[in-house]
C-alpha cells in the first residue's frame, strides 16, 4: 500500500507516472498534507480520467510558487489563456480583499502541477472558484 495517497471514490490504481508525480510533488511543494505525514486524497475525473487530488498550501508558500501567466497547452496553444484578469474595481473582488483582512479563508485555487515549462514556478494557475454567496470567479 501506498502511504503518498489513498484512492476517491471510484479512482483506478494510477500507473506509475502518476505515481512518480504524485511524489516529486509531495516532495517539492510544502503541503499541509506533506507537513503533517498525511497521504493526499487521490481523485479521478470520470468523463477524462484525470487524475487530481485537494491540499492545502498556506499563500505565504504559494505566492512563490505560482505561475498566473500559465498557458493549457505551452506546446500548441502559447498564446491561449485562462482569463485570470484581476478586475480591481469589482464588487466581489472588493468585498474578498475586505475579507481578506479579516482572516476569511479561500480555497479551491485550480492548478497543475508542471515543470515542463518555467520550472521555478511549477504551480500553473488555471482559475479559482471562490465561494461567497454562490459566486464562482474563474
Amino acid at each position: 500500500m501506498n502511504s503518498d495517497y489513498i484512492l476517491g471514490y471510484g479512482a483506478t490504481e494510477p500507473e506509475e507516472d502518476i505515481i512518480e508525480i504524485l511524489h516529486q510533488f509531495r516532495t517539492e511543494i510544502p503541503t499541509l498534507e506533506s507537513q503533517k505525514d498525511l497521504p493526499f486524497l487521490l481523485l479521478q475525473d470520470g468523463k477524462s480520467e484525470a487524475y487530481y487530488t485537494e491540499c492545502h498550501i498556506a499563500a505565504s508558500e504559494a505566492i512563490h510558487l505560482a505561475d498566473l501567466d500559465a498557458v493549457l497547452d505551452p506546446e500548441e496553444q502559447e498564446q491561449f489563456r485562462l482569463q485570470r484578469e484581476l478586475q480591481p474595481t469589482n464588487r466581489a473582488f472588493l468585498a474578498m480583499c475586505s475579507d481578506a483582512t479579516e482572516n476569511r479563508q479561500f480555497s479551491d485555487i485550480i492548478a497543475e502541477y508542471d515543470t515542463s515549462y518555467r520550472p521555478e514556478t511549477p504551480l500553473k494557475i488555471l482559475g479559482v472558484n471562490i465561494e461567497q454567496k454562490r459566486l464562482n470567479v474563474l
